[in-house]
């Protein structure tokens, strides 16, 4: 029996065993669960662009390259084939895009990316396994905000230990709070590279800020002003001053001092109804 997928309708695969092989393109995915199955969707990404991410995209992505083209050196080792990245560091500095960006890279060469973000930690290891029965090409999962999934400690590890067969797994996670995360989740062999990611320099912040035409006879004096901000912030400036027409220091101000309002976390995804996580 062939394991392979079934095409229902655009964007749309089913999982299922059968003879006639129809294999989904390369490209950004999903996993949902129903009652009727599991099923691959088809998932769009944003398209939006922060200039200073091209090291560490390349750092991660020459990382890839090498860990996918070495699995005969891990048989002969006799270690399980599978590569965890962290991303980490303060929330709006970039991670999101770095990690659509390694994404997009992978895809135009040939692999296979999983959003895992939605999906249970106690799901992952058998998706993996379902996914490589019929795909023979570079798969990575992707998760962001891995900290959310604190209260399934256990099932993450037992995925990144490779204690279910996860032959070839790359895995990048991100998180704003590296240290909600145990020594357990971050000692190598789990997540083997943790990559920070900082705020920009002055340099990043001057092409962010052409990258968004702002003018020249101001650029200097906003490059010298947001020092400390994430590309986030920069960018809710932007938007204050030139679209909304908020006066630059009152938005500064606003965006210094913390009159965003308290801080949210995203929800566990525990947290959420059965529904909401099925959907």
């Amino acid at each position: 029996m062939t394991h392979i997928f079934n095409k229902m309708e655009s964007g749309v695969w089913a999982f299922e065993d059968t003879q006639e092989i129809e294999l989904p393109p390369p490209g950004y995915y999903e996993v949902r669960f129903s009652m009727r199955g599991r099923f691959l969707l088809t998932k769009n990404m944003t398209d939006e662009r922060v200039v200073d991410t091209d090291a560490l995209t390349g750092q991660v992505l020459s990382g890839l390259r090498t860990f996918w083209s070495s699995s005969q050196a891990y048989k002969r080792y006799q270690v399980p084939h599978k590569r965890g990245y962290l991303l980490y560091g303060p929330p709006g500095t970039g991670k999101s895009v770095l990690l659509r960006q390694i994404a997009r890279q992978v895809i135009t060469e040939g692999g296979y990316v999983i959003d895992a973000e939605d999906m249970m930690p106690s799901r992952w290891g058998a998706t993996y396994q379902l996914l490589r029965e019929r795909i023979s090409a570079p798969l990575l999962f992707l998760c962001e905000d891995l900290d959310r999934f604190d209260d399934e400690e256990a099932d993450m590890t037992h995925f990144l230990d490779g204690n279910v067969q996860v032959d070839g797994l790359a895995f990048v996670a991100t998180t704003n709070h590296i240290e909600d995360l145990s020594e357990r989740m971050l000692r190598p062999s789990r997540l083997d590279e943790l990559v920070h990611v900082g705020y920009p320099s002055g340099e990043a912040r001057l092409a962010y800020l052409k990258n968004v035409r702002l003018g020249d006879e101001s650029i200097e004096g906003w490059v010298e002003a947001t020092e400390g901000m994430t590309y986030a912030q920069i960018k809710e400036l932007f938007l204050s001053v030139h679209v909304l027409g908020v006066e630059f220091d009152s938005a500064m101000e606003r965006l210094r001092g913390g009159g965003e309002g308290p801080k949210q976390r995203r929800p566990k995804l525990a947290d959420l109804t059965t529904a909401e996580c099925e959907a």
